[in-house]
């Protein structure tokens, strides 16, 4: 992730264009992104969230909406869905955890939301050589090493 570019932002660098707008999950998702608003308001005009914000608006009226209000999204642990190229779709609850002195900082925790998403983790850690990657450009992590071992040669 570069430097003051939005979290979000890197979560969406691997989508197909022709994919529906980027807010994904209705209601929740679309709150979600509202709680990037507190970390926006520490970098109102920089140009990497000022484009991040007006795609979201451009993709998504109800995000556009829900932006205007000023409102944030609450804290508190979130539902995401990932799609995993090993395993496929798991539910997960985020939990991000704040690090005091370093507001742009944050542990976040992944848990299993159901048990079919509990097997799938489970499932994961077994993989051998796991894909790494969006679906649609997933490699094998044996791979990805062996090409840094090859550039940094």
């Amino acid at each position: 992730m570069l430097r003051g570019q939005p979290v979000e932002e890197e979560r969406s660098e691997c989508r197909d264009a022709d994919e529906p707008a980027e807010l994904g999950d209705g209601d929740q998702q679309a709150a979600r992104r509202l709680a990037d608003r507190a970390a926006y308001g520490r970098h109102v005009g920089e140009p990497a969230w000022e484009s991040f914000i007006e795609r979201l608006t451009r993709a998504s009226s109800q995000f556009a909406q829900m932006w205007a209000t000023g409102d944030v999204a609450a804290p508190g642990p979130r539902i995401k869905m990932v799609q995993h190229a090993s395993v496929g779709e798991m539910r997960l609850t985020a939990s991000s955890l704040t690090i005091d002195g370093m507001p742009e900082h944050r542990i976040v925790v992944y848990t299993p939301n159901d048990e079919e998403s509990r097997e799938r983790v489970e499932r994961l850690r077994a993989v051998a050589d796991p894909l790494v990657g969006c679906p649609a450009h997933a490699r094998p992590v044996s791979q990805i090493l062996a090409a840094k071992t090859c550039s940094s040669v």
